[in-house]
């Protein structure tokens, strides 16, 4: 419960600087780290849904609006660690039981 009341803090953070923002470019802590966050917790098998729903709000979030920056920190990511694959298919696996439920 906690990672959920975390990653909505951090949610509206990032709505804050977005709506705030006199730079195009997010803050070190927005384009490094939350990225990193999101695709963990969201490729983590066993993890709660209610913390994969708020990962992905949060993702929703950071790329609200086409943010280059954010989606370049995203693809950097995937390439660099390897981790769309894990990603994208734990996203399926729970799409899937969501729509079998």
């Amino acid at each position: 419960w906690n990672e959920v009341v975390g990653l909505s803090v951090l949610r509206m953070l990032a709505t804050a600087w977005r709506e705030s923002a006199t730079e195009l470019e997010p803050p070190e802590w927005m384009m490094v780290a939350l990225p990193d966050l999101i695709v963990y917790l969201v490729s983590v098998r066993d993890a709660d849904d209610r913390v994969v729903k708020a990962s992905l709000e949060l993702g929703c979030c950071i790329l609200y609006g086409g943010n280059d920056f954010m989606q370049a920190s995203f693809r950097a990511l995937f390439v660099k660690k390897q981790g769309a694959p894990r990603f994208f298919a734990e996203l399926e696996r729970r799409m899937v039981r969501g729509s079998a439920e």
